[in-house]
């Protein structure tokens, strides 16, 4: 899996794309990057601050076709399966990449 950041916002030679996606080339790579990523994002960032954990807020999450990534350290184990069920039901969720780190 090779995600892009879904908070990625194109600047210069953005195009649309056929399944609703936008192209764009940084650094001489094309990026796609699909609305719906971009609202996963969204709904995972807000699933885990209404865990009320503040190391959940803190976390790098990146989508790439539905499949979410969560990056960073928790305190706990207990933390790091609250941040993977927080999610879990989510509409648009394919795969969780789980790469918390328990500190």
């Amino acid at each position: 899996m090779d995600p892009s950041e879904s908070r990625l916002t194109p600047t210069q030679g953005a195009k649309l794309t056929s399944q609703n996606q936008r192209e764009i080339t940084a650094s001489g790579q094309r990026l796609r990057i699909d609305p719906a990523d971009d609202l996963l994002t969204a709904l995972v960032c807000r699933s885990l601050s209404a865990t009320g954990r503040r190391s959940l807020t803190q976390l790098k999450v990146t989508t790439s076709s539905g499949c979410v990534r969560l990056e960073g350290t928790v305190p706990s184990y207990f933390v790091k399966q609250l941040a993977a069920q927080a999610i879990m039901s989510l509409p648009g969720l394919e795969r969780l990449d789980d790469r918390l780190t328990v500190d």
